[in-house]
């Protein structure tokens, strides 16, 4: 028995999308500024306020208010390294990843449990140590 096989073609024309481009986004787009009119002097950088520094107390709002866009993994590893509830997070975790050969039994768990106490009471007692400091050389004692 031979059964016959009916074929199928579909063409796809894409020339209409060809036509028309998709245009960037508008961040990407290159900022038009209008040149100035008349010719400015070009100076050494000391002397062209472009280059000058501005005052430390002064601060514009305009500069407290600026997004941020994107930060480095170091950025990210010194901000979560400001947040105690990470690093509580973390080195419990650690303690687990020394400790996991040891675990036989669930009655193993407390080697990482007294690893990670004694990690988090050396982590934190080193930050409230050195707040004690900070607080008595500000005192003067």
């Amino acid at each position: 028995m031979i059964m016959a096989v009916k074929r199928l073609t579909i063409e796809l024309d894409d020339y209409p999308d060809t036509d028309r481009h998709t245009s960037p986004p508008s961040t990407l787009l290159p900022k038009e500024e209008t040149l100035p009119v008349s010719p400015s002097k070009t100076d050494i950088p000391a002397r062209q306020p472009d280059y000058q520094q501005a005052e430390p107390g002064v601060m514009s709002k305009s500069d407290i208010t600026k997004e941020i866009v994107g930060r480095t993994p170091a950025d990210l590893v010194y901000s979560f390294m400001n947040r105690p509830e990470f690093m509580a997070t973390a080195l419990v975790f650690l303690a687990f990843l020394i400790s996991v050969a040891k675990l036989q039994a669930v009655l193993d768990l407390w080697i990482p449990l007294s690893i990670a106490a004694a990690l988090n009471l050396v982590w934190f007692g080193s930050l409230g140590i050195r707040k004690l400091l900070r607080l008595r050389t500000k005192t003067g004692r």
